[in-house]
């Protein structure tokens, strides 16, 4: 009980709630700082990411682990959107909207799509560039510690008839993955 009520306790499913408390409760000196000097608030909120970053800084859980949420990098988001509600979009405004950033935008959306096409064509795989394909830095077992999770959270919300069809696709979707066998790591 007392590791739960210092946020170290957290349940499956429910890793993002300690997150929002977290921020919440942080939140009143961060909109102190945005209401007076928002570029200082938002500079030292980027800093805090960076530094999160460059050192590893990590919330422990319990028994052992680290948050899955980590709240000194998600704080940035947090503390952009109210940057961006108390005057800062209005700022960027014209950057915004302007051609060479929509350009830049749709091009984003274009090459995502393109590589993402990859993962399900192994036709399309076999023609991008390896250069390409080392953005997604994951490791095998990294993949599957993620695919492992995003199942056992569907498996959580689904009925008992909904299951058994849910096991199917499961199933055919590792018989295709076997079938294309792993894709090589990128280098």
């Amino acid at each position: 009980m007392v590791q739960a009520l210092l946020l170290r306790f957290q349940p499956p499913n429910l890793d993002v709630l300690p997150l929002y408390i977290v921020l919440l409760a942080t939140f009143p000196p961060v909109l102190w700082l945005l209401r007076r000097s928002p570029t200082l608030a938002l500079g030292a909120s980027a800093a805090l990411y960076g530094l999160t970053w460059q050192f590893d800084w990590k919330f422990a859980t319990y028994p052992d682990g680290a948050w899955f949420f980590n709240p000194l990098a998600w704080q940035l988001i947090f503390t952009f959107g109210a940057w961006c509600a108390l005057g800062g979009a209005a700022r960027l405004a014209r950057l915004i909207h302007s051609w060479p950033v929509l350009s830049l935008a749709v091009a984003y959306l274009v090459f995502s799509f393109a590589i993402s096409l990859t993962w399900y064509s192994p036709a399309l795989d076999r023609r991008v560039p390896v250069l390409v394909k080392i953005a997604p830095d994951l490791t095998d077992a990294q993949l599957d510690a993620v695919r492992q999770k995003g199942r056992a959270e569907v498996r959580a919300i689904l009925t008992s008839e909904q299951l058994p069809k849910f096991e199917e696709f499961l199933k055919r979707m590792d018989e295709e993955r076997k079938r294309n066998g792993p894709k090589p790591p990128p280098h």
